[in-house]
């Protein structure tokens, strides 16, 4: 279990996740020396992700998977015309 935590938070150290440890870093830093709870959360929110490499960080977590080449080709399409009187 301890393996598997160390191998999560040390690897896949993307810039993106970077730049979300630092903007946890910088949010937490400002919530410290001044008394400003909202700030809190964010530096929370964004140190949270960047140690679990969690959220839209740019790992393809949030993207629309890749058409494969043949889904969107029907083999029989069935239609009904509807005439005006």
């Amino acid at each position: 279990m301890n393996s598997i935590i160390r191998q999560k938070l040390f690897s896949n150290w993307h810039p993106m996740r970077w730049v979300a440890l630092a903007m946890g870093l910088f949010f937490t830093l400002l919530a410290v020396t001044g008394p400003d709870a909202l700030t809190g959360i964010f530096g929370a929110f964004f140190l949270f992700q960047a140690i679990t490499n969690s959220g839209c960080l740019g790992s393809q977590a949030c993207a629309v998977p890749a058409e494969k080449p043949g889904d969107h080709e029907p083999s029989d399409i069935n239609f009904t015309e509807i005439k005006d009187s």
